[in-house]
């Protein structure tokens, strides 16, 4: 049996053999999510990057900011860092998303592929949709941003208003496993592809500090057994060398230390969450610190975050 940290990318595997690409759901008039202009600076960003399954890190992060009474002006995500981030963006706590993702029925991933015959198909963005607690971004209490991929233009791109769910399903399509969403005459992926961990973005959102949460896959961890293993390697190589690059301009990068890959499975929610608390109070310390004082590298940090394409 394969190790189950490789579970996303044979799932994609297995999909792109057979045709078998979960179908996007379409967007109605109105709810396109869209990049609209940022008036004021933020204080405090929170990126939260893509990871797949590591990505249930992230809701104990969420969980032991909030513990210690500390609260982001805004959440930038990428792939299920957006998933997670846009749940809590819209009102929804640390506490609740991890009860919602620690429910004996909720499989990670598994029920948006392949639903139990008792329950009904629900797709990423049905998910999203059903625990916002706002619609749209916009009304977010927190600000919230998420990054996806220009599959025409090979370019990121970023969507900071309209319809939320649609942003969070553009940007976890991964190619292969969920078919990529169509908006406003461009197609859009998972934005891993081109920021798994967009610290640039929160820069140029107007973020003064940013405290990024990297969950992306070490190629370390890899073992090069075959051609799924060196298809996974591929990806892996290319999401770290992404990450390596943006994590150097975050203010603070919080990567929490996750459980043996033997115990890295749908039955180890529990501490895959925990792992993220645990960094948190790990760094709460420093995190303290860089929220007494301005970044002073403000100014370069911005510039360099406006090189994507328009």
């Amino acid at each position: 049996m394969s190790p189950p940290r490789r579970w996303p990318v044979l799932l994609a595997v297995a999909a792109l053999l057979a045709c078998a690409e979960q179908p996007a759901t379409l967007p109605t008039p109105g709810e396109e999510p869209f990049l609209a202009p940022v008036a004021a600076p933020v204080r405090l960003a929170l990126v939260l990057s893509s990871g797949a399954l590591r990505g249930l890190a992230h809701v104990g992060v969420l969980r032991a900011l909030e513990r210690a009474g500390i609260r982001p002006d805004l959440i930038v995500g990428s792939s299920v860092g957006a998933l997670v981030g846009a749940i809590n963006a819209s009102g929804a706590s640390g506490a609740e998303i991890g009860l919602l993702v620690g429910a004996d029925d909720f499989d990670f991933g598994k029920d948006w592929m392949n639903p139990a015959a008792d329950r009904p198909k629900q797709n990423v963005y049905q998910f999203v949709q059903l625990n916002l607690r706002r619609q749209r971004i916009e009304q977010f209490p927190i600000a919230f941003a998420a990054v996806v991929t220009d599959l025409q233009s090979g370019c990121m791109n970023v969507f900071n208003a309209g319809g939320a769910a649609l942003a969070v399903q553009a940007s976890t399509g991964l190619p292969g496993l969920f078919a990529a969403t169509p908006i406003a005459g461009r197609t859009y992926a998972d934005g891993a592809l081109t920021s798994p961990v967009p610290v640039r973005v929160a820069r140029a959102l107007g973020a003064e500090r940013v405290i990024a949460v990297d969950v992306t896959y070490p190629p370390s961890e890899s073992k090069l057994d075959g051609i799924v293993d060196r298809l996974f390697q591929i990806s892996l190589v290319m999401a770290h060398s992404l990450a390596s690059q943006e994590t150097q301009e975050a203010d603070l990068v919080i990567r929490p230390a996750f459980p043996a890959a033997t115990e890295f499975n749908m039955h180890n929610r529990v501490a895959l969450m925990a792992a993220g608390d645990a960094a948190v109070r790990k760094a709460l310390p420093e995190i303290r610190t860089l929220l007494a004082r301005y970044s002073p590298a403000l100014g370069i940090q911005r510039a360099a975050a406006r090189r994507w394409c328009d």
